[in-house]
C-alpha cells in the first residue's frame, strides 16, 4: 500500500509540479477570471510580480516546453538539486514532469507570479510526497507560477497553471528539487506503465464505432465537456474514468 501511495505521490508532484502548499495562510491574491467566451485574464497585483531574474527563469521554462529540449530543462534545476539526484529519479523527471509540458507547451503570451514560502511547510510537503527519507539539498525561498491557456491541438484550450519552487544562486534563479532516498518504482517498470497505457488507449479509441466517435467527439471537442464525456466513454466501454480520459485526448491529435 505504502509503495502504491509514495507511486502516486511520485505522478502528481513529477507531472503537475508542487502543489501551492506553501502560499501561506491568506486566500491568493491572484485573480484568474474567465469570460463567458471562455477567455481568461489573469490580475497579478504588484507585489507578486517577478523581477527581472525571475522573469528569465520562467522565460527559459516557457521556451524548454516549447522546444521539447530536455537539456533547457535541466539547465534550470538548481545544481546542487542535480547534484544528489539518482539516475532514475533524473529519468522520472524526464518522464512525468518534462515530457508532460512539451505536450501542452507554455505559449509565448502567459502571465507570472511569484510568492514567498515558509521552510516548514515545503519540509512537510516534499516529506509527505517523497517519504522521510527525501533529502532537500536547496531550501526553495519563492514558488513560481505560470499562467496560460494550452493548446490542445484540436480540442478546445485550456487554461493551465505551472508552479515550480525557485532558489536564487548567484542573481540567478532555479527550479528546487528534492532527492528522494529510495524509488517507489523502478523506471523500467515506470516506462512500461506508461507505454502500456498509451497502447492501450489507442486501442480503446481504434475500437470505437463511428457513432460513438461522433457522440464522444461533440462532448469532448466541440462542447468542451471533458467530464460529460469521460463519463459517457467509462459508461459505454466499461472503463475507468482515468482511462477514458487518456483515450479521449486522442480526438486532439
Amino acid at each position: 500500500m505504502k509503495k502504491s501511495l509514495l507511486c502516486g505521490a511520485m505522478a502528481l508532484i513529477l507531472a503537475y509540479g508542487p502543489v501551492a502548499w506553501a502560499q501561506g495562510d491568506e486566500e491568493p491574491m491572484v485573480r484568474v477570471i474567465t469570460d463567458v467566451d471562455g477567455k481568461t485574464t489573469v490580475e497579478v497585483p504588484e507585489e507578486q510580480r517577478p523581477d527581472e531574474a525571475q522573469q528569465a527563469f520562467a522565460t527559459g521554462l516557457a521556451a524548454a516546453s516549447r522546444q521539447d529540449d530536455m537539456a533547457r530543462f535541466w539547465a534550470l534545476v538548481h545544481p546542487d538539486s542535480q547534484g544528489c539526484m539518482s539516475d532514475d529519479f533524473r529519468t522520472a523527471t524526464e518522464l512525468m514532469n518534462f515530457s508532460g509540458m512539451t505536450k501542452a507547451p507554455i505559449p509565448e503570451q502567459y502571465t507570472v507570479s511569484v510568492d514567498m514560502v515558509r521552510e516548514d511547510d515545503i519540509k512537510e510537503f516534499f516529506v509527505m510526497m517523497f517519504g522521510a527519507d527525501v533529502s532537500i539539498p536547496v531550501m526553495p525561498t519563492h514558488s513560481l507560477s505560470i499562467y496560460y491557456d494550452a493548446d490542445r491541438g484540436a480540442c478546445p484550450s485550456v487554461h493551465t497553471t505551472q508552479m515550480r519552487y525557485i532558489a536564487e544562486k548567484d542573481g540567478q534563479w532555479y527550479e528546487a528539487m528534492p532527492c528522494p532516498g529510495s524509488m517507489p518504482m523502478e523506471v523500467s517498470a515506470l516506462k512500461a506503465r506508461i507505454e502500456e497505457s498509451e497502447k492501450k488507449a489507442a486501442a480503446q479509441f481504434a475500437a470505437l464505432t463511428d457513432e460513438q466517435k461522433s457522440g464522444l467527439r461533440k462532448l469532448y471537442v466541440d462542447d468542451g465537456n471533458k467530464i460529460a464525456a469521460m463519463k459517457k466513454a467509462s459508461e459505454d466501454l466499461g472503463i475507468e474514468m482515468g482511462e477514458a480520459r487518456t483515450m479521449l485526448e486522442h480526438f486532439c491529435q
